[in-house]
């Protein structure tokens, strides 16, 4: 993670109390992959050891803890992917479901792909929202235009 994308995660989770949940050790994230029967990408990977689950700009960042603020949402990546690919169509059934936007609609990837999509219900598509895992988050640090 570059220094610039550091420095506002640790100043926004300094800024809003219950807003980052605790490292998750290696064994538990690789139990996680082995739940979803996948491999997560690395900066995703290396985001929930460190921090386990966020809250970033009011964006749910599910990982294998739950923050505090994050209280009544499913309490992880594994939960919210197995619900979700119950109900999604085949290209998307192993779908890893990092969050979930204001419509209801899953964030996620899919296995050997680093992308970070949305599966939209009202087009019933695909959407790519960033490259990476974190683009991702540099783009939740983004101003709308």
């Amino acid at each position: 993670m570059n220094q610039t994308l550091e420095h506002a995660l640790t100043q926004e989770f300094l800024a809003w109390q219950g807003s980052i949940a605790t490292p998750v050790g290696l064994p538990e994230v690789r139990q996680a992959e082995a739940a979803l029967g996948v491999l997560f990408p690395d900066d995703y990977r290396r985001f929930i050891e460190r921090f386990g689950g966020a809250v970033i700009r009011g964006t749910s960042i599910f990982g294998l803890r739950q923050p505090d603020l994050m209280a009544e949402e499913p309490s992880s990546v594994v939960d919210q992917s197995i619900a979700f690919r119950q109900e999604l169509p085949e290209p998307f059934a192993n779908i890893i479901v990092i969050s979930v936007d204001d419509a209801g609609n899953p964030i996620g990837f899919l296995p050997s792909n680093p992308s970070v999509i949305t599966f939209d219900h009202n087009f019933g598509g695909r959407y790519e929202l960033a490259a990476t895992f974190e683009d991702y988050l540099r783009h939740l640090f983004t101003p709308p235009t």
